[in-house]
């Protein structure tokens, strides 16, 4: 029969960060988190067996024991108290605990895997429908589904922000041309005098805001990959977000689409400012001394 093994554990690559553990360490565990009145199991410290590569999941921030090593833990406590004699520690002193001495009376929670995804709804129904047994069977997806839509209210704040940001960028940009075009009179005479139509002058400027826009819309999505690549792993590592670089998403190129559908309309007002201006100086030639 395989001897029963106790008193080890497993860490999240969080935890062991966090914490600065290493392999062979004696961890100890409490209940709470340092207040007065918290308990802790010295008398049986585990040794730290293993430390999980990071995954950016709620398992990095995981403290994992055997089901054996938790019922020896808790052998002779009562409510928050120790009120009897341990089974032994994982250094084998003290009397041997059977397999049948650390079977847990009772699950709280139990995780199921199942091999093809089509069974996930059949098997919620049989779990929860299992006679004398009151058990809820939760999809971990489907709760985030839910989570999502409860929130899908603050996604739309951040989008209507996101859009006025990008609308007040346009009106900057467009001020500033404007009010750059005062100093460039002299520039838009000389272009006529070359022989440059009003309607030239007007694609000429219509054109550099254009490209500016575009140039703008270039910098900051090469910007933001290269920002999710430098923290992709802080942000893992901290907070549990994934993130994939590449191209944008539908939605994404639906967006960046609408910014540049917004450069083409701004960038109307300082083309006809520049055509009015090379007009009137084309008629008026003498007020530019």
């Amino acid at each position: 029969m395989t001897p029963i093994v106790l008193y080890q554990v497993v860490l999240g690559a969080e935890v062991a960060r966090r914490l600065n553990h290493k392999l062979g360490d004696a961890l100890v565990v409490t209940h709470g988190s340092g207040q007065a009145l918290d308990k802790s199991h010295d008398d049986a410290p585990f040794t730290l067996v293993g430390i999980l590569q990071p995954t950016g999941g709620s398992v990095d921030r995981a403290v994992l024991v055997s089901v054996s090593s938790y019922e020896a833990l808790h052998h002779g406590w009562g409510v928050g108290e120790f009120q009897g004699l341990r089974l032994g520690s994982f250094s084998g002193a003290g009397q041997k605990p059977s397999f049948k001495d650390l079977q847990p009376r009772e699950y709280t929670a139990v995780l199921v895997g199942l091999h093809s995804r089509a069974q996930v709804f059949s098997a919620r129904r049989a779990i929860e429908q299992l006679p004398g047994a009151p058990l809820t069977a939760v999809l971990p997806g489907v709760a985030l589904d839910d989570l999502w839509r409860s929130l899908s209210l603050v996604e739309d704040t951040l989008l209507i922000i996101g859009f006025a940001v990008a609308t007040t960028g346009m009106l900057s940009v467009v001020a500033v041309m404007l009010v750059a075009l005062g100093a460039r009179r002299r520039e838009l005479s000389i272009l006529r005098a070359l022989g440059a139509s009003p309607s030239a002058v007007f694609g000429l400027l219509y054109l550099e805001a254009i490209v500016l826009g575009l140039a703008g819309l270039l910098l900051g999505f090469a910007l933001q990959q290269a920002g999710l690549f430098l923290a992709s792993a802080w942000l893992r590592e901290s907070f549990g977000l994934s993130v994939s670089l590449g191209l944008p998403s539908a939605q994404g190129l639906m967006m960046l689409a609408g910014l540049l559908l917004g450069v083409f309309v701004a960038a109307f007002i300082p083309a006809l400012r520049a055509y009015r201006l090379s007009l009137a100086d084309g008629l008026n030639p003498a007020q530019l001394h």
